[in-house]
């Protein structure tokens, strides 16, 4: 999304920095010509905020005959030029500037205001697809492709809304396949999820306390300080403009993302509180653990972390230094090595995902679904007209009157022609575990250590899954991969497994030890998943036509929050075909903040 302003806003101090995406016409030094050449260049804005007289009918039109198929608003200052403009016509939108209770306005609250406007005409074609199902309410059939927890969550919800469901999944069945590289992220990661209110955070944070200096970290590899796996000089130019797009985002843009995560975070929460009382068979057996510890090697980060989680309603208990030790005397040695500064509970819990997702399987099943194991769907028909007709795998034909869709990293040729195309590209986490020793710990941790290889660490209480021992699950790290996989002799991969075992050293030395003495780390106890991030921290949900008033949807792309957003996005589906509206259509729209992606997108199909 690119802004104008050519309206007299005087509060730019807001701005922490130039951005690139934000232009600023001066009154004094605008002309016919100037605006002409600026709505038809370059730098061509999507949103343009005016006072209104400098708004003329002939620019209009040049602005929507120079930008064919984009989303267009503009935002004027009173009602009575809104009137003016919108007896004009044209197909643009039209809004007036927000005012407080004094009649003043200022530049955060209007380009708050045009984020927000820029989200509903992106996703006007959506609602209007969605709204057409209230017309058609038959349930029908659904057809789901990846068999991740979003997924399973998703057709759990389909069924108990009355639709019937079959899931195409290109790995094996999980409850009978022991070689994890075969499976998906959920399926073949660590045995271990966590839900808390932060969950899929927005590292575009600029002057976080708790993410710092965020601004190049996929540039640079895991051993230079950075978050990629990868040399930055193998970049493809999808990859490429992923980290651009990552890199371009404001911190104003970046503050409104963080909080339409945290919303529908709250949201996912009460959905988990309702599922867990529905259907507690579901929740059984899977060591389900609630209350977390957060722990934090800067004092600075404890401070902000306590803010956020009071402001989201998440605190538990606060405790200064001496008081969490007193309650928590095993981490005294991490303390004496300056790895502790402080730590706080709050709301959330944990579980075994790998028994939650058998169980899942197991009930889907039970009420008349179907799973299509090592199918893995390679194509989609479409008419000339874009409806979608069918699904393919080699050459079996999948045909329902919905079609779901969360490919993962790995799905992204199925996303081609689509807003989503390039969009969610792979960032790996590492994953090991120890014995839990007496006095084994009671409840799950996140630990942040910003500077470090491995920045942001989950220890899961957890059963092994073959021998039943009591253990702890550490599974954390960020390694950008982009659209590819690790090499297996990457440097960069070594150092972050070796980063995870020296976090397991440092606040369990026992666990560790006795690891160790197993010779359990390596190479059968090194496993890895391959996350599907965007460059926004935002996911995807994207609505495209299916023949017969059908829908086709792409969900996905929840960063670190997959299984904590799962309930949210169910309900958003489950919404969707019911021709409902719900906020994640709106806050999910892929095009949000993409236009790097869509601009590169187009010139690789312009070249080929």
């Amino acid at each position: 999304m690119r802004i104008t302003i050519t309206a007299p806003l005087k509060s730019i101090s807001v701005l922490s920095s130039p951005e690139k995406d934000l232009t600023f016409l001066p009154r004094d030094e605008i002309s016919d010509q100037v605006l002409d050449r600026h709505l038809t260049g370059q730098e061509a804005p999507n949103i343009w905020i005016a006072q209104s007289k400098e708004v003329k009918y002939s620019q209009l039109k040049l602005w929507r005959e120079a930008m064919p198929g984009e989303m267009l608003g503009i935002m004027v200052a009173d009602l009575d030029s809104y009137a003016e403009l919108k007896s004009l016509g044209g197909n643009y939108g039209i809004q007036v500037w927000p005012f407080d209770e004094k009649g003043v306005t200022d530049l955060p609250g209007v380009l708050e205001t045009a984020e927000g406007m820029y989200q509903t005409l992106a996703a006007a074609n959506s609602a209007e697809l969605i709204s057409r199902r209230r017309s058609d309410l038959s349930k029908g059939s659904v057809l789901l492709a990846g068999a991740g927890i979003v997924n399973l969550i998703t057709a759990h919800a389909l069924q108990r809304a009355g639709f019937r469901v079959r899931i195409a999944d290109a790995g094996p069945d999980p409850r009978t396949c022991d070689d994890w590289s075969l499976l998906g992220v959920t399926s073949g990661g660590g045995n271990a999820r966590m839900f808390t209110l932060t969950e899929a955070d927005n590292y575009n944070e600029k002057g976080s306390d708790i993410y710092q200096n965020m601004f190049s970290i996929f540039r640079e590899t895991a051993r230079d300080g950075g978050w990629s796996v990868r040399e930055p000089g193998t970049f493809s130019l999808p990859e490429l403009a992923w980290v651009d797009a990552f890199e371009s985002i404001p911190a104003w843009r970046a503050r409104i993302y963080s909080e339409n995560i945290f919303s529908l975070n709250r949201e996912s929460g009460d959905l988990w509180q309702a599922l867990r009382k529905d259907c507690p068979v579901l929740f059984q057996q899977v060591e389900l653990c609630d209350d977390i510890l957060r722990m934090y090697v800067e004092t600075n980060a404890v401070g902000a972390a306590i803010e956020l989680n009071r402001g989201l309603g998440a605190l538990l208990r606060e405790t200064n230094l001496n008081e969490f030790l007193a309650d928590f005397p095993r981490f005294q040695a991490a303390r004496e090595m300056n790895e502790l500064a402080g730590g706080i509970t709050v709301k959330g819990f944990t579980l075994n995902v790998h028994g939650f997702m058998a169980r899942l399987i197991e009930d889907i099943l039970g009420n008349g679904g179907e799973f299509l194991w090592e199918t893995r769907v390679d194509g989609i028909n479409r008419n000339a007209n874009g409806v979608v007709q069918e699904l393919n795998s080699g050459g079996l034909r999948l045909k329902a009157d919905h079609y779901v869709i969360s490919p993962g990293v790995g799905g992204n040729q199925l996303l081609a022609g689509t807003a989503s195309e390039n969009l969610i590209q792979g960032v790996l986490g590492v994953w090991l575990q120890i014995p839990n020793l007496k006095p084994e710990l009671k409840n799950s941790i996140k630990i942040h250590r910003r500077g470090h290889l491995v920045e942001d660490i989950n220890v899961t209480i957890a059963k092994d899954a073959k021998t039943g021992e009591d253990i702890l699950i550490f599974g954390g790290g960020y390694g950008y991969v982009g659209l590819e996989r690790p090499r297996e002799d990457s440097p960069e991969l070594a150092a972050l497994f070796d980063e995870l075992e020296e976090v397991a050293r440092i606040y369990f030395p026992e666990g560790y030890a006795a690891a160790k003495a197993r010779n359990s780390f390596y190479p059968q106890g090194r496993k890895y998943c391959i996350r599907p991030f965007t460059p926004n921290g935002l996911g995807v949900f994207e609505v495209l036509p299916a023949q017969e008033n059908g829908l086709f949807i792409i969900t996905g792309g929840h960063n670190t929050g997959g299984f904590a957003q799962s309930p949210v996005v169910a309900r958003a589906v489950v919404n969707a075909l019911a021709g409902q509206s719900d906020p994640m259509h709106l806050r999910f729209h892929p095009a949000r903040g993409n236009h790097k992606l869509e601009s590169v997108t187009r010139s690789q199909r312009t070249l080929s």
